[in-house]
């Protein structure tokens, strides 16, 4: 039991502590940020409904009044399609929480959504859906780094590894200040190896911590996948939606700046003839008065 044994295995320790310890506040880092998002997205989606609110308002009083309310329309059109992206304002359960929860508060918190039990989808959706992904995996570290704390601490016959507030895992402070208080013998150390191959209960299932490990890791390698590939998918989809939109609604920029350039051309044309034709009838007029 040298000191440079029992030095290895406090560096060791060290090391796995921090990797999961890091793994895990990456995974809060990004929790924290996907929280922001979906406030950012509930603040648009509550702007856009008040905008929404106002230009119906508008559109009724010019109704009214006989006249077509053609940039209100616009308008609208315009709003409802952003709004789209965030959230599937065209399910029917969902435009029945948005209506019930702004009419009585004058706006729509995430709760009001998520507590109703419909299907969001869009950006939102997207939003809660990788939250609940990474929650999954902050899940499995906090089980990985107690069984590892458990096991090996059975197999040591001693306190290694314990948690502390702001980490999942971590090497014995006693441990640290005092590494001679390691007992580390042949035997120790061999149970402890045996750890990575031996079964253990996880989650109510036998399995090596290795193999556990290791299915967290493909499982996140699938998922990042299936991601990549729905997105592709997704984002062609929408591509030809756009375009067969684009087609049957007859709108196009390109076409539309020509026929406005043809215009222009049409109105100097004609500009040019009815001058011509004003210098012709001076000279007529002038020419029979003399």
């Amino acid at each position: 039991q040298s000191s440079g044994v029992k030095s290895v295995v406090i560096e060791n320790g060290k090391y796995l502590s921090n990797s999961i310890n890091s793994a895990f506040k990456r995974l809060e880092s990004l929790e924290e940020g996907l929280d922001k998002q979906s406030e950012y997205i509930m603040d648009e989606v509550n702007s856009m409904l008040s905008q929404l609110d106002k230009l119906e308002k508008n559109i009724k009083i010019i109704q009214g009044s006989g006249k077509s309310p053609n940039d209100f329309l616009d308008q609208r059109d315009q709003l409802l399609d952003n709004l789209s992206f965030k959230l599937n304002i065209n399910d029917k359960d969902v435009k029945a929480t948005l209506k019930k929860a702004y009419d009585a508060n004058g706006k729509v918190t995430l709760d009001d959504l998520t507590k109703s039990g419909v299907k969001i989808s869009g950006e939102l959706e997207g939003t809660l859906s990788m939250k609940q992904e990474i929650n999954k995996y902050k899940d499995g570290l906090k089980q990985l780094s107690n069984t590892i704390t458990s096991n090996v601490n059975k197999a040591a016959g001693q306190e290694i590894f314990k948690a502390k507030d702001g980490e999942l895992i971590s090497i014995n402070p006693e441990m640290l200040q005092e590494p001679e208080k390691i007992n580390v013998t042949a035997d120790i150390a061999l149970k402890v190896y045996e750890l990575k191959s031996e079964k253990v209960n996880i989650n109510g299932k036998d399995m090596t911590i290795n193999t556990f490990y290791n299915s967290m890791i493909q499982d996140l390698g699938q998922s990042s996948a299936a991601v990549i590939r729905d997105e592709s998918n997704q984002s062609k989809l929408l591509e030809n939606i756009d375009s067969s939109r684009s087609s049957v609604s007859g709108v196009s920029l390109d076409e539309e700046m020509i026929s406005l350039v043809q215009l222009q051309h049409t109105y100097s044309a004609n500009a040019k003839v009815m001058s011509t034709i004003d210098s012709l009838l001076d000279v007529v007029v002038n020419g029979l008065v003399r």
